[in-house]
């Protein structure tokens, strides 16, 4: 523990005891530190209330002061400083209506999960375990601290943490936390739209999307968070999406199966991509407003949603045209996310390559495309009038050029006069 962070962490917990204070590393720090990962931030948990954490440092912001919280400012570090508490009843299933100070026993005993409930000494090092966390570390569980419907209960967004945290340490979830997740299902779609993004995002990149449908389906949380995702179940694939005439995927089969071929890291803009390429099952732009249409419900960043609108929209334009012209193919090269269209490209060609039903695969190597020979101003000035046929002009000139039947701007003026102004 001697990164500048822990040392940092650590310099936070001494002043607390030389105060007179109970303090230790808690939660996810300890966690990551015994399973040998670099974990980004440390809390401190201590017996200090708010106002005596704020007395003892000079630099302190009070953001979480009616719950025990206040973060420390040590340098560009901060640290989450928390008073042992209890909670009281969570009325909204979000946040407890009150908590109550107490020992550090109790502040485990009323946290989410057994591997997120142990206490670190920030001098020995030695672990504090009053939960059971370093035996379900061991074994690779998600286990609830206590009983698993009123951990869920009081805060419903814990249903996707364990998911999440299945996901990200690759653990199972031990059996009855997922039967009370099962019971539960429906309450997991009643946190805000950020807060349930934010988790399923989380879930789709670090590791594998594969892993994050799989068990989104099995604990029948699908009709809850992606009711769009749902509705694929028992819906034939169509038939450009078949690699043979007797293929037997639904189209959420498929998305698992594609998601099987993500390694991390990934993309965000691949991962969602590949879990909501084919939702609307017609062209090119119909697939991606009914994936924008996902993003949207869920408040995703309007880069994101721009994003895997564009890879959806390029992959059909790719992979399920009967023919590529060369224009297209130039300007699929030319794309704003080209590693990662090629490899959505790639992972989709890789399902559909395996029957006479399947598209071939085609190579797209980036490079530059060339400046327009003319520009809109240049072609007003031969005497095209401004307006819609004005921009039908430019598109079917820029077309021309990528396929490399119009060379330099005086063919370019020459094809203009005769498709548009000859005889006007």
């Amino acid at each position: 523990m001697n990164d500048p962070l822990f040392a940092a962490a650590r310099s936070v917990a001494q002043r607390l005891r030389e105060a007179g204070h109970e303090a230790y590393f808690a939660g996810g720090c300890v966690r990551d530190r015994l399973l040998g990962r670099s974990p980004k931030d440390v809390d401190i948990a201590t017996s200090a209330r708010p106002e005596e954490v704020r007395a003892l440092f000079r630099r302190t912001i009070a953001v979480g002061a009616h719950f025990g919280v206040i973060i420390v400012l040590v340098g560009d570090l901060q640290f989450d400083v928390a008073t042992f508490r209890s909670d009281g009843a969570y009325g909204d299933g979000r946040r407890p209506d009150e908590v109550r100070f107490t020992t550090a026993a109790e502040d485990v005993a009323r946290r989410d999960f057994t591997i997120n409930g142990l206490l670190m000494d920030p001098e020995s090092g030695a672990v504090i375990d009053h939960v059971g966390g370093q035996a379900d570390l061991q074994a690779g569980l998600i286990r609830t601290i206590g009983r698993a419907e009123e951990r869920f209960a009081e805060d419903h967004l814990r249903i996707l943490r364990a998911l999440r945290f299945a996901c990200a340490l690759d653990f199972e979830i031990e059996e009855t936390t997922a039967a009370a997740i099962r019971r539960l299902a429906e309450r997991a779609g009643s946190p805000s739209a950020e807060r349930i993004f934010a988790e399923l995002d989380r879930m789709f990149r670090e590791r594998s999307p594969a892993r994050a449908l799989q068990l989104l389906d099995r604990l029948g949380l699908l009709p809850a968070l992606l009711p769009e995702l749902e509705a694929q179940r028992g819906r034939s694939v169509e038939p450009r999406l078949r690699a043979s005439s007797n293929e037997s995927f639904d189209g959420l089969e498929r998305r698992r199966e594609l998601a099987k071929r993500l390694l991390p890291p990934i993309d965000p803009a691949l991962s969602w991509s590949i879990v909501l390429g084919d939702l609307d099952g017609g062209g090119p732009l119909r697939n991606a407003r009914a994936a924008t249409a996902v993003l949207d419900r869920l408040r995703a960043t309007n880069e994101l949603k721009k994003r895997v609108a564009l890879l959806i929209t390029c992959r059909d334009r790719l992979l399920f045209a009967t023919r590529v012209s060369r224009c297209r193919l130039r300007l699929l090269a030319a794309h704003p996310d080209l590693d990662s269209f090629r490899l959505l490209h790639r992972v989709e060609s890789t399902l559909a390559d395996r029957g006479s039903l399947a598209p071939r695969p085609r190579r797209v190597e980036a490079v530059p495309l060339p400046e327009p020979l003319l520009r809109g101003d240049e072609l007003v000035a031969l005497g095209l009038p401004r307006g819609p046929a004005l921009g039908r002009a430019m598109r079917r000139l820029r077309q021309r050029q990528l396929e490399g039947q119009i060379l330099d701007p005086e063919e370019a003026r020459d094809w203009v006069r005769t498709r548009y102004l000859d005889g006007a």
